[in-house]
């Protein structure tokens, strides 16, 4: 069935307020060209195919349930799925899983919710204007590749997240490291962790490895290095000379200084701060020099709880007066420095420092700051690189990416 009438590629959005079935065999086409939507009142279910609209705006709007069958096609051409209404629904994918470009929760009021009968994928962006999102006992994943890296946006006064069973957010964030057009080699990055609730830094970042360098999830996580003799004891998958430095650290204010994690195995990775590690590519690349020593990109995810204005606040940073803070972008999204709550300029200097692996750095070549400053219109000081022109203004932080900020006065709460 084509909803092409009454002109051949269809002129008109569609609804009923009832369920729909696609059964098996079925195809269901929207319009080839234009933006038309499809509300349906309760229940959708998919047996058979189901083919959207490549214009933008050709959306679906579901009141009640998503039904999937295993055998069930979800051809999206990039287009969104609401759930609206006010009726509790569910999604559900047999077992095997629902990917999303686009999901939106727009429910009536937070009493209405939509809870996960199957994990699914997030392409681009998810959000909750209003309604509440439960993962029950699945997983919802929020995707990042080397063209985009989902966001989870706008959560309404009457939108909330809840975690009534085991499942948990899982974010991305990919690393181009490698030799190839658009990567570079191995660099210190410096990380934010969107996500809290238990996991440690072995369980995260080193794909929860037994032993180490195990490469048991390739295209994940990294090898972490420890200088301390007793590193691999601690966790670490090598012990390098102390006088090499961490392979992980936290930035100590007090000290102007960096300070290495003491353990991977029982530290939590969520930390308000934010990393600088060291990325070699996924846990393959182990070695200095042979083989496995040449850098592939990877993916540093976590797996937790989103940070929620309801349910689950941000974390705040105290900035002391007359120093250097580091703070993570909390959000699995991300955020604009300019629109932060933060002590006024006199107090915290209106400008932010984040880490560009594509800069020469001071030593080795594994990277260096760019400035962004009001002063300088948000234009990045040096600039110069693909990551940040210095022709062009840069006011926000990506998801997953720590920040730098200094108070040369008193300083206060970001």
């Amino acid at each position: 069935l084509r909803l092409n009438f009454p002109s051949p590629n269809g002129n008109a959005d569609r609804a009923l307020a009832g369920d729909l079935w696609i059964k098996s065999g079925a195809t269901l086409q929207m319009s080839s060209t234009v933006n038309n939507k499809l509300t349906v009142g309760r229940d959708f279910t998919l047996d058979g195919t189901f083919l959207m609209p490549p214009a933008v705006g050709g959306d679906i709007y579901i009141g009640r349930n998503w039904n999937r069958a295993a055998a069930g096609i979800f051809t999206h051409n990039d287009r969104a799925v609401f759930m609206n209404t006010n009726q509790d629904g569910t999604i559900t994918a047999n077992g095997n899983g629902q990917y999303f470009p686009y999901l939106y929760i727009t429910k009536t009021a937070a009493a209405d919710s939509i809870r996960l009968r199957d994990s699914i994928a997030i392409g681009k962006e998810m959000s909750v204007t209003a309604g509440t999102f439960d993962l029950a006992a699945k997983d919802a994943v929020l995707l990042s590749n080397a063209t985009e890296t989902a966001r989870f946006g706008t959560v309404g006064g009457s939108g909330d997240v809840a975690y009534s069973g085991v499942g948990r957010f899982i974010v991305e964030r990919y690393i181009p490291t490698g030799t190839g057009l658009g990567q570079h080699g191995k660099t210190w990055q410096f990380l934010s962790v969107p996500t809290n609730g238990g996991q440690t830094i072995r369980q995260a970042w080193q794909e929860g490895a037994s032993t180490p360098n195990q490469n048991n999830k390739p295209g994940y996580g990294t090898m972490i290095t420890g200088n301390m003799t007793n590193a691999t004891s601690l966790g670490f998958d090598v012990a390098t000379a102390q006088s090499a430095g961490p392979g992980m650290k936290v930035f100590n204010s007090a000290g102007n200084n960096w300070t290495g994690v003491p353990n991977t195995s029982s530290t939590a990775l969520h930390n308000a701060k934010g990393y600088m590690i060291f990325v070699r590519g996924d846990r393959s690349v182990t070695t200095f020099s042979g083989p496995t020593s040449v850098p592939v990109p990877t993916n540093m995810r976590s797996r937790g709880k989103l940070f929620v204005p309801v349910s689950n606040p941000a974390p705040v940073t105290t900035v002391s007066a007359g120093s250097f803070e580091s703070i993570g972008n909390p959000l699995a999204s991300a955020v604009d420095f300019t629109l932060l709550s933060k002590p006024i300029p006199a107090n915290l200097d209106e400008a932010y420092y984040v880490w560009d692996p594509l800069l020469p750095g001071p030593r080795w070549g594994l990277g260096g700051y760019q400035l962004i400053a009001s002063s300088n219109a948000y234009k990045p000081s040096p600039g110069g690189t693909a990551n940040y022109s210095n022709a062009v203004p840069y006011t926000k932080i990506q998801s997953g990416q720590a920040f730098m900020v200094h108070a040369t006065g008193a300083g206060g709460n970001v």
